[in-house]
């Protein structure tokens, strides 16, 4: 019968890089590994865009939203849709990769929805506070690389 051996005689002693790399090299060391890994993001550069959206004039009844449907992309920049949301002020700040962080050069197509029954699988047909007309996309807008913040105004009038 052969004898049993411990995991410390059959795996060779584990040297810790502290331990194999002389001090004085350590902390340069740290300092290329920080700058090797980066610390911006890689996103592509968005354009603050931001705004109101009113119902008649005035308030809406309840929150929406506002969908950035991207048609055509800025050269270098990649087909990215936006988003935003309002509450009944109608104040809205439009985003890409986050909620706020504003939206890639290119053209859009801007579809507001707002409902008085929302979507929903198995449950009631959705019934929209907007127009036939403006419940597809109703404007369009163009941002230029390295435009500044864009300030947008809308207006839907109440259903007839």
């Amino acid at each position: 019968m052969v004898g049993r051996r411990s995991l410390r005689e059959l795996v060779p002693p584990y040297k810790s890089l502290e331990a194999s790399m002389p001090k004085k090299l350590a902390l340069p060391f740290a300092c290329i590994l920080l700058l090797a890994s980066g610390c911006g993001s890689n996103l592509p550069a968005t354009i603050a865009v931001h705004g109101i959206v009113t119902y008649g004039g005035g308030p809406w009844p309840t929150a929406g939203e506002i969908i950035f449907l991207p048609t055509k992309a800025a050269p270098g920049f990649p087909l990215r849709p936006g988003k935003a949301t309002f509450d009944v002020d109608g104040r809205f700040v439009a985003g890409t990769f986050s909620t706020t962080d504003g939206l890639m050069p290119g053209s859009y197509l801007v579809n507001i929805k707002c409902w008085k029954v929302p979507p929903s699988m198995g449950g009631p047909p959705p019934v929209s506070y907007l127009p036939e007309a403006y419940r597809t996309p109703h404007w369009t807008i163009d941002i230029d690389p390295g435009s500044r913040p864009l300030d947008l105004a809308y207006d839907v009038p109440h259903e007839k």
